[in-house]
């Protein structure tokens, strides 16, 4: 059996097929600007809590951990309780139909995951909340010394902050003499030019924090980590601001899902 899920313009309504000619329905909902999600499942119209005890999430993440489960199961547990129409699995279905992968999910506003019927504003939020809980636990902690003395340091610290980011982000690394890390400070959103990251609000608090050195950092969304030519007049820029501030501008990394740049490996800091 499957079932069809039809998200109009300005009004969500479910719509149930539950016929071979669901395709060509779903095919003249599309020709009208709907967004389609269709979901197939043995077990259409049954609550979970009626499925069998080994096929049901939560169990199944006992018995066997969660690691056993797949990536709609995970969500089903994230979102907790289905529709009288749609178990909490078949929106799990409809949100990795929808996004594509749960990094993709990762990645969305948490609005946009109400576009599904079914998903209202808790399960949004606790969607965007266990998600953002996967990203802090593999931040530093905070009490640790952090020592940055290469790019791929850079990496490790930034990346579970800034990568997963829908928009561009600029950060500075504020270091001591010794290279520890004293704080990281967001500058701007938005797209990366010399006006969101003025030499002002770069070297500001970095002459608060008594920096000997600083590292700019930002993130390209689309996963292509080379420097567009504003990002090398940037940092051109910010070189010679660290000149007249007796602060040394070390790198400038650019970091993306997919790895990172850094300027002073790869091009060499002026």
């Amino acid at each position: 059996m499957s079932h069809t899920f039809c998200t109009l313009p300005y009004y969500q309504s479910p719509v149930n097929l539950s016929t071979e000619s669901h395709i060509n329905v779903t095919n003249e909902l599309q020709r009208y600007g709907c967004r389609v999600y269709i979901l197939q499942s043995m077990k259409c119209r049954r609550p979970i809590y009626e499925w069998p005890e080994t096929q049901r999430p939560r169990e199944r993440a006992l018995d066997e951990g969660v690691e056993s489960l797949s990536d709609s199961e995970l969500l089903a547990l994230i979102i907790a309780k289905g529709t009288a129409e749609h178990s909490a699995v078949q929106l799990g279905e409809a949100l990795i139909q929808r996004f594509g992968s749960l990094g993709e999910i990762a990645r969305r506003n948490p609005v946009e995951f109400m576009e599904i019927p079914g998903i209202g504003k808790a399960k949004a939020a606790a969607i965007s909340a266990a998600f953002e809980m996967g990203r802090r636990a593999h931040l530093p902690d905070k009490e640790k010394v952090i020592l940055i003395g290469k790019p791929s340091d850079v990496h490790a610290y930034m990346a579970p902050r800034i990568a997963h980011l829908p928009q561009e982000t600029f950060w500075v690394l504020l270091l001591n003499t010794r290279g520890r890390l004293l704080r990281a400070v967001k500058i701007s959103e938005g797209t990366l030019n010399a006006t969101v990251a003025h030499p002002r609000d770069v070297f500001r608090t970095a002459i608060a924090e008594n920096a000997a050195s600083i590292v700019l950092v930002h993130n390209h969304p689309g996963g292509d980590s080379s420097p567009s030519p504003a990002d090398v007049e940037l940092t051109h820029q910010l070189v010679k601001a660290g000149d007249i501030f007796d602060i040394k501008v070390v790198d400038h990394v650019i970091i993306t899902t997919n790895g990172y740049f850094s300027t002073a490996e790869k091009m060499g800091i002026p």
